[in-house]
C-alpha cells in the first residue's frame, strides 16, 4: 500500500513537502525490496521501519486537536497509470489555493493506491461495500480554526474534487464495477453509492451479538 500525501509540513516553516506512507504486511526485507524506487529517492526524512499493526493505526492519532481546531474531510478517485504531469497539476492547484489563503495552510491531499485484484473478485451486491472499482482514492482534508472560514473550505474541498473527477477521476459503469464514492465520507450519495438492503443485514447482526 502506498499513500502520498501533499501539504505544507517540512519543519521548520512547514514548508510545502510531499510524504509517503508505506506499507507491506511481510518481513522488511521484502518491503525494502517493493520500495526501492522510493527509497532511491533519498528523501529528507526516512522513518521507514517494522511496525506493530496497532502502532501503524495511530500513527496519524498521536497529536491531540485543540478546541478551536475545525476539519472537513472530501473524496475523489483516479484511475491508473496516473500520468506524473496530471499528479503535478493537482498538486501545484492545491499548494496554490493554500497559500492564498493561509488559514488553510495545514490541509493536506493524499493520493492511496493498493491493489485491488481481490476485493473485486467479490460481487457488488454481496456486500454493503461496494466502493470495488478499478480505481484509487484521493482523500482530503481542510483543516482551519476560524469558523468564518467555514464557507472557504466546503468551496475548497468542493472545487478540488470537480478538478480531479474531471482531470484522472474514474469514468466507469457504477452498475458494473463499483460505485465511486467512498463511503466514509457520508453525504447525498450515501444511499445511490451503497447496498442498503444488505447493510442493514450487517447491522441486524451486530446488534444481536453486541
Amino acid at each position: 500500500m502506498l499513500t502520498v500525501i501533499i501539504g505544507n509540513f517540512l519543519p521548520p516553516e512547514n514548508a510545502p513537502a510531499v510524504m509517503a506512507v508505506v506499507f507491506q504486511n511481510g518481513p522488511q526485507e521484502e518491503g525494502e525490496r517493493i520500495f526501492q524506487p522510493l527509497l532511491d529517492l533519498k528523501p529528507v526524512v526516512n522513518t521507514t521501519s517494522m511496525l506493530a499493526y496497532t502502532d501503524l493505526n495511530l500513527m496519524f492519532n498521536k497529536t491531540p486537536r485543540g478546541v478551536k481546531d475545525r476539519h472537513l474531510f472530501g473524496g475523489a478517485n483516479f484511475t491508473l497509470p496516473l500520468d506524473p504531469k496530471d499528479a503535478t497539476e493537482i498538486s501545484s492547484l492545491f499548494w496554490s489555493k493554500l497559500a492564498a489563503d493561509p488559514s488553510l495552510e495545514k490541509s493536506s491531499l493524499s493520493f492511496e493506491y493498493h491493489p485491488t485484484n481481490k476485493i473485486r473478485e467479490v460481487k457488488l451486491a454481496d456486500t454493503a461495500f461496494v466502493n470495488r472499482g478499478q480505481y484509487s482514492t484521493i482523500s482530503f482534508t481542510m483543516n482551519w480554526t476560524d469558523e468564518e472560514k467555514d464557507g472557504d473550505a466546503r468551496a475548497l474541498s468542493k472545487m478540488i474534487g470537480g478538478y480531479i473527477a474531471k482531470k484522472i477521476g474514474w469514468k466507469g459503469d457504477s452498475f458494473s464495477d463499483g460505485s465511486g464514492t467512498y463511503l466514509n465520507y457520508i453525504s447525498r450519495f450515501f444511499l445511490e453509492s451503497c447496498n442498503p438492503n444488505q447493510l442493514s443485514v450487517y447491522k441486524s447482526r451486530f446488534l444481536l451479538t453486541h
